[in-house]
């Protein structure tokens, strides 16, 4: 009987629950009138939902009424159906992803499997909407191996474009002020550990002295030895606090300068070399914060082995400091993680970037220490020959 034209006129309904009440009115009609507009619908509606409830309307159909004048169906195994139904599933699991290449690959195997597919409105119709075309050209399309790859290749490219533009979105949204915020944190904590350090390792050393000094098996030279050493306390408060400090912020600026010129030279290897996707901000908001926090768990970790140095357990302490090697080899990886992340290309990449960057940095680094030192010395030798 013929389907009635009001829930064809709520299929174009401008509300979105509207076309879905149409829809499962239609597949509870049970009627194989109902197929052409599900079919359709499933391919042009605006609303992933709504297309989704249109297939999966379609599989109910198809369960229930045959479409008139199709040719015998093939002899086809319960298991092959089942395998085929199972590569259905995966394809529908596939698209609600965004993944249509692959599920494209599923629903080739799925039609393999099963050639009966080809008269199942479900299957075409969720075979038209993956592919975007009407359900006698997708069935083309499964079916010709270069036309299924062509738009593989198609779909695959445009995935990977709107990823890469998505990732540029995402890392021009970092502002330099984010990265000054992130670079400030970085100097203030190694401006306090700078000055902490040299405090804390006078007390340590202290204790150490003392605890030596206090042992009866020493010969008299050692005694001798350590009563000239003294207190090493004494030293860093004849220095005074003022110097310290000074030398803590010169020395924190000094790093935060050193990380930055780096970070640009990773940038520069990682976009120029490597043709890798992102901006120098969003790098250094992705691995300055990760570098501060190594730097405290660090100096703790240093400090917990040097404390139990300072008691005695000399033996216990070293072991301490063993795995720090393993963990320098963990912050490596994990840095060049971060760095593969922010322009796109893996760790991979990202290891690459600080290799050629550090050696770089490293040559030019010893290039201008060796036209310093040769400037210097030539100026040295024109003093004395001057006053000779």
């Amino acid at each position: 009987m013929p389907i009635d034209k009001a829930l064809l006129k709520q299929l174009k309904h401008p509300d979105a629950r509207e076309r879905q009440r149409a829809i499962a009115q239609l597949a509870n009609t049970r009627d194989a009138d109902a197929i052409a507009p599900l079919e359709e619908i499933s391919r042009i509606d605006d609303d992933a939902k709504v297309r989704q409830l249109a297939i999966k309307a379609l599989d109910f159909l198809s369960q229930r009424v045959q479409k008139p004048g199709k040719e015998a169906p093939a002899v086809v195994t319960e298991r092959d159906v089942e395998r085929a139904r199972g590569h259905m599933d995966t394809a529908m699991s596939l698209v609600v992803n965004n993944e249509n290449a692959k599920a494209t690959k599923e629903l080739a195997k799925a039609l393999q499997t099963n050639p009966n597919l080809k008269d199942d409105p479900y299957f075409l119709s969720l075979a038209g909407s993956v592919l975007g075309v009407g359900n006698e050209e997708a069935l083309a399309m499964l079916r010709s191996g270069e036309k299924r790859g062509d738009f593989i290749k198609k779909s695959e490219k445009v995935k990977t474009e709107k990823r890469k533009s998505e990732h540029l979105s995402k890392a021009r949204e970092i502002t330099t002020p984010a990265l000054a915020f992130d670079l400030s944190i970085y100097g203030v904590v190694l401006a306090v550990l700078t000055f902490l350090t040299p405090l804390i390792l006078s007390q340590l050393m202290g204790r150490m002295v003392a605890n030596a000094a206090s042992m009866e098996d020493l010969d008299a030279s050692t005694r001798a030895m350590l009563a000239e050493m003294g207190d090493p306390t004494l030293t860093f408060q004849q220095l005074g606090i003022g110097i310290l400090l000074v030398v803590a912020i010169v020395s924190a600026i000094a790093s935060v300068i050193a990380l930055a010129i780096q970070g640009g030279l990773i940038h520069l290897v990682a976009t120029r070399l490597l043709k890798g996707k992102g901006t120098f901000t969003y790098m250094m908001c992705q691995i300055t914060p990760f570098y501060t926090m190594v730097t405290v768990v660090f100096f703790i970790w240093t400090l917990i082995a040097m404390t139990l140095a300072s008691t005695g357990a000399v033996l216990i302490g070293g072991v301490c400091m063993l795995p720090m090697i393993l963990a320098s080899l963990f912050v490596f990886f994990k840095a060049a993680g971060k760095i593969g992340e922010a322009y796109d290309f893996g760790v991979g990449s990202g290891c690459l970037s600080i290799l050629i960057a550090s050696i770089i940095l490293a040559v030019v680094s010893n290039l201008l220490t060796w036209l310093i030192a040769r400037s210097a010395i030539e100026a040295m030798l024109q003093t004395m020959s001057f006053t000779g």
